[in-house]
């Protein structure tokens, strides 16, 4: 069994952040944004904050 180590890690993830990747990166955000939106607009309406606060969470998550 081999380990991987924290310098590894980072370069695998290095390599994976390239506009390579982007065709397929770009509608999986978009999907997850629209997926995110009714959770999130339902908790920031069910804990009595305003909605932009869920539209914020939903977006946040589509993009990171």
């Amino acid at each position: 069994m081999t380990t991987q180590t924290s310098s590894d890690a980072h370069v695998e993830r290095a390599e994976t952040l390239s506009l390579r990747h982007l065709a397929r990166d770009l509608p999986a955000g978009i999907v997850v944004f629209l997926v995110a939106i009714p959770l999130c607009l339902g908790i920031a309406l069910a804990s009595g904050a305003p909605p932009w606060p869920g539209w914020w969470r939903a977006w946040s998550a589509g993009w990171w």
